[in-house]
Order: C-alpha cells, then structure tokens, then sequence
C-alpha cells in the first residue's frame, strides 16, 4: 500500500467536494485533527479500518479507492471530473 498515494486521494476527493476538513470530519464522525494527520504529507498516520469507511462513505467512494485498490470508482464522487483527470494523469 502506498501511503502518500492513499493521503493524495483522500486531499484530492475531499477538494473536489469542495469541502473543508472541518465539514469532512464531521461528515465522518472524526475529530478535524485527526483529518489533518491522515490528509498530511509529513505524517505517517492513515486511518484505521472503522474511519476508513467512515471517510469513504462521507466522500461517496469506495474503500478499495481510498486504498489505491479500485480507480473504476472516482466518477461517483459528486462534481468528480477533475477527479477522474487528476487520476487518469498520475497513473499514465
């Protein structure tokens, strides 16, 4: 598993929804700091298997996507173009 990959993609759905971790987390029923852990580069957290579904049923993905398991599912993010773009870019 590539964490700076499962980070980017959790960055990256949470941008095209437009908004802001403190509207994701609640969304996800956890704290925005812990957000901010799983979002950064610096850090080597990434969420547990419970926050994983949480965050993936908040962004409308699934957790294979967040896992860098399934790219077939970007197009379900709502407003999810650029999405789909900024995928199909890093995986060429």
């Amino acid at each position: 598993m590539d964490i700076a990959e499962v980070k980017r993609r959790l960055r990256t759905v949470r941008g095209e929804l437009n908004i802001s971790q403190r509207e994701a987390a609640v969304r996800a029923s956890i704290s925005k700091s812990v957000l901010e852990k799983y979002e950064s580069r610096e850090n080597q957290r990434i969420p547990n298997t419970r926050q994983l579904f949480q965050l993936a049923e908040a962004y409308g993905v699934s957790v294979d996507f967040l896992l860098v398991r399934d790219v077939s599912v970007a197009p379900a993010v709502s407003g999810g173009p650029g999405l789909q773009r900024h995928l199909s870019d890093s995986l060429a």
